[in-house]
């Protein structure tokens, strides 16, 4: 018997609680409340995924398309479980997302990453290098973080695809 593949498919309501326990255990990302899952699971499933394997949530990745620029498909959240990295998952959801973007008429990705996290060196493996900084690359967010008191930097990039 062949070994399993982590099988990847759209997001539905009832992967709200397993999505929230995995975003809560990948800092720097924030678990939100039910409520955003849930308008994502509704209004954005074409371009919101999860990733399963052996029966068990261990990937999920959120995004979607630019109403101010329909070229641009943006990644919002992406997250695998600690258990689960270096099994190809994070290859599945890149090439993935980019079958959905193209297949939706979008040129381009577009994501943030927070600088001086981990976040950022597992995004760019999203994009597969090169990576195409926007503007060298752009400052997107400067913020305090509430909880440290620190001030966190993210910054965006865009991989044409």
């Amino acid at each position: 018997m062949g070994q399993l593949k982590p099988e990847i498919r759209n997001m539905a309501p009832e992967d709200i609680n397993s999505i929230r326990e995995l975003v809560k255990d990948y800092p720097p990302l924030t678990a939100h409340e039910n409520y955003v899952y849930r308008i994502l699971a509704e209004y954005f499933s074409e371009t919101c995924f999860v990733v399963e394997f052996e029966g068990e949530l261990v990937g999920f990745a959120s995004g979607f398309i630019s109403q101010k620029d329909p070229s641009v498909f943006f990644i919002w959240q992406v997250c695998i479980d600690d258990s689960h990295r270096k099994k190809l998952i994070m290859r599945l959801i890149r090439e993935h997302i980019k079958k959905v973007a193209k297949t939706m008429g979008c040129k381009k990705m577009q994501f943030t990453a927070m600088v001086g996290t981990d976040i950022g060196s597992s995004m760019s493996k999203l994009a597969k290098l090169p990576l195409t900084p926007v503007s060298g690359p752009k400052e997107f967010l400067r913020s305090v973080n509430e909880k440290t008191g620190k001030e966190e930097i993210e910054l965006l990039y865009e991989v044409k695809i």
